[in-house]
């Protein structure tokens, strides 16, 4: 068959860029995959000091340091991607539209504040921004970099969980990792639901295995019950996907295999593994105490309805000076309405977005992405996850929300790119 010159030169440089992407987002993902690993350098063993535990576990400068390196690495490969694809800023602006009000939200929950040194959160953050709206910005395909970003965070948190397991940091049987267990906890939960874009059945497998017994050491159950959200998330937009036939009989097997367990082994799930008769963190504790922090976390916010206590702080105005256990709560308190408006607008934005877009074409990296969101929606009830800048689970949700609020237009797009084909191609993907 003929084909054109232009055509013909195109080519070889179509499949340059699919790799370019690829390498992308594999160092993307990599550079979200590192935070644990501070962790395990720089914190203490917590089991050594007996039930003492939390307090051994804070974080000290030198891990704030350790994980102010790693936030501040994420901009070489992305200024990188920038360089050799180019970028259109247009592809960010529904995601720059969506995050604006609670980006304002946060210095404006400061104003009350004396101390000045809170800023610091906002360079951060308005930091995590731009790193965001950049790599949604380059010009690349949408599947190659996202499919490479979520393979790369799922290997890179494997090979921390395996470290996490042999260090074997326990108290009282409940493996702690020398941070709180239900970090470790979003972690094995991140990697499970970032496997459904990969493409290696073996490696899947394995990496499936070993978030399990993670999160069974850990006894983490909120991440246990978000897990299962996103899974059956995952399985109705399955039931989309061109091969549906192969996955109904998947599910259904593993739904059989489900129903099996919990009859076989009730006692373990609801004794070991929930801990439902433990009487300091079973039925009848509210929710280990967590219905005490709720209503404090409101009170907070009540008396600072419009623009909070400030960013993080209003852990310092809890009785027990812990975090109030609920991401929506968490972001009342701190931000007041405006800021909470911010962040429902931004998350669930992204959320509902991510649904429509895997309902519409059920691609593995499309459904991975909606069932994350939604696992980390379900969360967020009980656990005080969010916007923060410091760990794998949150900076993954910024980055996967920010990709889903990308957008692709018409036009001539802003092309760095030295390589006369590679501006071709650029272009070429900013038309679609």
């Amino acid at each position: 068959m003929y084909q054109s010159a232009a055509a013909s030169e195109l080519v070889p440089a179509a499949r340059a860029a699919r790799w370019n992407a690829t390498r992308l987002g594999t160092a993307v993902g990599v550079w979200i995959g590192l935070y644990p690993f501070a962790d395990l350098a720089v914190r203490p063993k917590i089991g050594v000091f007996g039930g003492a535990g939390y307090m051994a576990g804070q974080t000290s400068p030198v891990l704030a340091m350790a994980q102010l390196a790693i936030l501040l690495l994420g901009i070489f490969p992305i200024l990188a991607g920038v360089v050799i694809l180019g970028v259109d800023f247009r592809r960010a602006k529904f995601f720059a539209a969506s995050i604006f009000l609670f980006a304002l939200s946060i210095p404006l929950s400061y104003l009350s504040m004396s101390d000045l040194s809170c800023f610091n959160f906002v360079v951060l953050i308005d930091y995590t921004i731009a790193c965001a709206i950049l790599l949604v910005s380059t010009n690349v395909d949408r599947e190659p970099l996202i499919r490479a970003l979520l393979s790369a965070v799922a290997l890179t948190l494997g090979v921390a969980m395996v470290a996490v397991l042999i260090d074997q940091d326990v108290v009282w049987g409940r493996l702690m990792g020398r941070t709180a267990p239900d970090y470790w906890g979003h972690l094995a939960l991140s990697t499970i639901l970032a496997t459904l874009a990969m493409r290696g059945r073996v490696v899947r497998i394995l990496l499936i295995a070993l978030s399990l017994t993670v999160m069974a050491s850990t006894q983490s159950r909120s991440d246990i019950v978000s897990l299962a959200a996103g899974l059956s998330v995952a399985a109705v937009l399955f039931t989309r996907h061109p091969r549906v036939h192969r996955w109904v009989w998947i599910w259904f097997a593993a739904a059989l295999g489900l129903v099996a367990a919990f009859g076989l082994g009730m006692n373990f799930i609801s004794n070991d593994l929930f801990r439902l008769s433990d009487p300091f963190r079973g039925a009848g504790t509210g929710f280990t105490g967590r219905s005490d922090l709720w209503r404090e976390t409101w009170e907070i916010f009540a008396s600072h309805p419009w623009l909070g206590v400030g960013y993080g702080q209003h852990a310092f105005h809890l009785s027990t000076l812990i975090a109030g256990h609920n991401a929506y709560l968490a972001a009342l308190a701190d931000t007041g309405i405006v800021g909470f408006l911010g962040y429902m607008i931004f998350f669930l934005g992204a959320l509902c977005r991510s649904l429509l877009q895997a309902w519409k074409e059920p691609t593995g990296d499309r459904i991975a992405i909606a069932a994350f969101l939604s696992a980390f929606a379900v969360i967020g009830l009980v656990e005080p996850t969010g916007f923060h800048t410091g760990n794998s689970f949150s900076m993954l949700t910024i980055f996967v929300a920010a990709w889903v609020w990308r957008t692709d237009h018409a036009g001539p797009a802003w092309i760095f790119a030295p390589d006369r084909q590679m501006r071709g191609v650029a272009v070429a993907a900013g038309s679609r």
